[in-house]
């Protein structure tokens, strides 16, 4: 899937030649929930894009896999026990099929 990762924005901006107003590009954040076999196991902000890459090597960087195989990565519904994210498209599950 793929989303805008900046938008324009009118800026106002102030120099010692006083101020002026022009269109910026800007960096798009949302939050990302990640799960492990279905437990939350952190949030971060991201710019969208590469999710299902950067819930893995979240997973991996944290030492929660212990050495078990990632069988999939996929977004789901953020509902549930101690949701954080309730847009399906922020929200990430990957499964070994153990826990």
């Amino acid at each position: 899937m793929t989303r805008g990762r900046t938008n324009r924005l009118l800026t106002t901006w102030v120099d010692a030649d006083g101020r002026s107003r022009s269109p910026d590009e800007v960096a798009v954040e949302e939050p990302l929930e990640i799960r492990l076999d279905g437990h939350l196991v952190g949030t971060t902000m991201r710019t969208p894009g590469h999710d299902f890459e950067l819930a893995v090597g979240f997973c991996h960087t944290e030492g929660l896999l212990g050495g078990a195989a990632v069988r999939s990565a996929k977004y789901c519904r953020g509902d549930g026990p101690g949701a954080v994210v309730e847009s399906e498209f922020n929200v990430v599950t990957v499964s070994t099929g153990g826990r």
